[in-house]
């Protein structure tokens, strides 16, 4: 049992009038004690927002209390570090403390490559900090204030509850304006087609109007609660009011990865996917929208041993619904490595479900692709619009698009001159004849497996 003098250094949570509700959110949010691999951080149990008669008031409580949890981050890099900067540059981000003995958050880009990294208390006391686990494809680091003594840290709480519209609060240190409170709203969720970095690959972000500038990067964003739902992360610097912040459940499932080893481990499938259109889930006869459309399977990897075919439609993975392709990735990569999950398919007019052994992610570098042939000029040589010739290469099979009309259903459902295609409908297709030959057989909707580069996708469009 704690005293009371060390209760009373943790930061309030609600406004004074709550008293029985503050003393047990106080003691919810002890340290406690974890075994390796699981949570050390603290939410809050479920309770209705406190009473203010206005929200202004709301909010200005609010910041008073978590600022002194939330923190500026000096970084002098080395070289190569910050995105490229060069080895004594320096940079600033924010940063938010989760723990009384000094474990905070911040973005994986604040702190790459970091020669020296000090972190600055809105009380103006200063303490090195160390890099204690980071991971780029998220772009979410863990680190750890040295020489600290016990400090004010702020709970996680729950981003699959928000709900668009709710009240949101940014603290940061934008443009190097420390403790910068912003305030609105959760304009959207699930974004996932956002590249803020070409190198991150996994995102489901949640956009908002509470203003975010450079050097928010790595602050919290907050529900009215006090609850840290995201980690602020990326502005669109062609529009205001659109900020992005990645949500606190995708952070705390890695969280425990980047304390125990330093880095995320992910798990692996074996297979290339894409998104299923409209015209491609009618073509494969998929009952239901939603699935992630398997496109290759890698020799030898665990999509492979398991039995799945190129034209498989994942519906579940591990229990779970697969709603769009870009939910299947993380699901997989965070189930853990030697675990066998069930995963259900769409094959062939029916649903299969398959044990699939996970195993460790590989080198993520791209196999060699096929050559790209060049284009010739031809006729068009079929109803749809398009003209093909036999494939040259490194394989040289299939059937090379030379020629599509601009108003053909081909050239909209967003095929382009060179792809190689290497199936149509069913049908596997070597050279130019037998691609002309399988056309004849589509009735209502054509769908072609192609070769683009190093990547396979899959292409449906309604013949008439």
């Amino acid at each position: 049992m704690q005293s009371a003098q060390s209760l009373a250094r943790r930061p309030r949570l609600f406004p004074p009038p709550l008293t029985l509700l503050a003393t047990a959110c106080v003691l919810l949010v002890s340290v406690p004690a974890f075994a390796e691999g699981e949570h050390f951080w603290s939410e809050l149990p479920d309770a209705p927002l406190p009473e203010e008669p206005r929200l202004d008031t709301l909010v200005s409580s609010l910041a008073d209390r978590v600022s002194p949890a939330v923190i500026n981050i000096d970084v002098t890099y080395g070289a190569g570090g910050g995105s490229g900067s060069s080895s004594g540059s320096r940079g600033q981000g924010s940063g938010f403390l989760i723990t009384a003995s000094g474990y905070a958050l911040t973005n994986h880009h604040v702190i790459t490559g970091a020669k020296e990294i000090r972190v600055t208390l809105s009380d103006d006391r200063t303490f090195p900090a160390r890099v204690i686990g980071s991971d780029e494809s998220t772009d979410v680091a863990l680190i750890q204030l040295d020489g600290a003594p016990e400090l004010p840290f702020l709970p996680l709480g729950d981003s699959e509850k928000l709900p668009v519209g709710e009240w949101v609060v940014a603290i940061g240190n934008p443009l190097g304006l420390r403790s910068t409170v912003t305030v609105g709203i959760v304009s959207a969720k699930g974004r996932r087609d956002l590249r803020p970095s070409a190198r991150r690959f996994y995102s489901n972000f949640i956009q908002t109007d509470a203003s975010i500038n450079p050097g928010n990067s790595g602050g919290p964003l907050l529900n009215l609660r006090g609850e840290v739902i995201g980690i602020n992360t990326a502005i669109n610097r062609l529009g205001q009011g659109i900020g992005f912040a990645i949500p606190v459940n995708m952070v705390k499932t890695i969280l425990p990865a980047l304390k125990d080893r330093g880095f995320v481990r992910r798990s692996w499938m074996g297979i290339r996917i894409q998104e299923l259109d409209g015209a491609l889930s009618k073509s494969f006869g998929v009952p239901s929208r939603g699935g992630a459309l398997v496109t290759d399977v890698v020799s030898d990897g665990p999509g492979a041993a398991a039995g799945l075919l190129p034209g498989d439609v994942v519906m579940r993975f591990d229990g779970r619904p697969v709603r769009t392709s870009e939910e299947l990735p993380w699901l997989a990569s965070t189930a853990g490595v030697g675990r066998s999950v069930p995963v259900q398919v769409w094959r062939n007019g029916r649903r299969k479900t398959v044990k699939l052994a996970l195993v460790a992610m590989p080198d993520q570098s791209a196999p060699a692709g096929l050559d790209r042939a060049t284009p010739v000029e031809a006729k068009l040589g079929s109803d749809l619009g398009l003209d093909v010739k036999d494939a040259k290469g490194r394989d040289g099979v299939g059937a090379v698009l030379v020629k599509m009309a601009p108003t053909s259903p081909a050239h909209s459902s967003g095929l382009e001159e060179g792809d190689v295609v290497v199936q149509v409908g069913s049908t596997d297709v070597e050279n130019a004849a037998e691609f002309y030959k399988a056309l004849e057989t589509s009735d209502g909707v054509v769908r072609l497996r192609i070769r683009r580069q190093d990547a396979t996708f899959f292409f449906a469009f309604e013949s008439r």
